[in-house]
């Protein structure tokens, strides 16, 4: 399976005048990391997608448990191996080792608020 390559800002990347494709780990990768900047209420197509991270502000445990939710219903992610959340001023860090069906896959994330 193959989908279109994204880059900064969501962004779709043009190669010598065609859209680039992504496949394999970087298509999973993509997919996880789309999930992760998706704010709930922002999918047209499903308002109940996506992380609230303004509701629950001064509680990370909420935050925990939307991302890993996020990380794990990704499709050909198996498991999350080891996973860290910090919060430092705007920014919330995410650290995620995660095996997929075609490897492992480090994130280490930093969504600024």
């Amino acid at each position: 399976m193959k989908d279109l390559m994204l880059g900064q800002n969501n962004n779709l990347i043009w190669i010598n005048g065609d859209l680039a494709l992504t496949e394999g780990l970087a298509m999973i990768k993509q997919h996880i990391l789309t999930g992760l900047y998706t704010l709930l209420g922002d999918w047209l197509l499903d308002d109940t997608e996506g992380i609230n991270f303004t509701r629950n502000m001064r509680d990370p445990i909420f935050w925990e448990h939307d991302i890993k939710k996020v990380i794990l219903t990704t499709n050909g992610v198996n498991q999350i191996k080891n996973f860290k959340l910090t919060k430092e001023e705007q920014n919330i860090n995410i650290y995620a080792y995660v095996t997929t069906n075609l490897g492992d896959i480090e994130l280490n994330e930093v969504i600024t608020q």
